[in-house]
């Protein structure tokens, strides 16, 4: 008998998911292979779990080297990504006296992400981590 238990999704945090067919039968003498969607062998040999980095079907073989029967079950890794949307905002030209501007992004589902300025060229004076810094110089200012 195989029994997969279903994995948790796969995230930005959690980039990884172990797939257990611990309530299925064990023995010395049986086989645990994996295989993804497209037939390829993952894994093979006397382990009950498969850890996965990568959403998609996963297909587990279990055999019994002792009279040849084997099992099959099917699992399906998912993934729950929300990446965050964010926009630097206009292009902001200053004036040749002028050399601090504050800048204005828009974004949204941020969840518990961060927002950072950086610049090759400039300089973020403040508000680094908002959506509206200011800064100082000409360059690129990428959020």
């Amino acid at each position: 008998i195989v029994n997969i238990t279903p994995p948790a999704n796969l995230t930005c945090t959690q980039e990884q998911v172990i797939i257990d067919v611990n309530s299925s039968q064990s023995g010395p003498n049986l086989v645990f292979t994996w295989t993804d969607a497209t037939g390829m062998i993952v894994q093979s040999g006397p382990g009950k779990t498969l850890t996965v980095t990568d959403p998609g079907q996963y297909i587990l073989e279990v055999a019994d080297t002792t009279n040849g029967c084997a099992n099959m079950d099917t699992v399906v890794v998912q993934t729950d990504v929300s990446y965050p949307t964010v926009e630097a905002g206009p292009e902001v030209k200053l004036p040749c006296d002028v050399y601090t501007a504050n800048l204005s992004a828009i974004g949204g589902n941020f969840g518990t992400a961060l927002i950072t300025w950086t610049s090759p060229d400039g300089a973020i004076l403040s508000g680094g981590n908002t959506f509206t810094p200011q800064v100082e110089g000409t360059g690129w200012y990428y959020v």
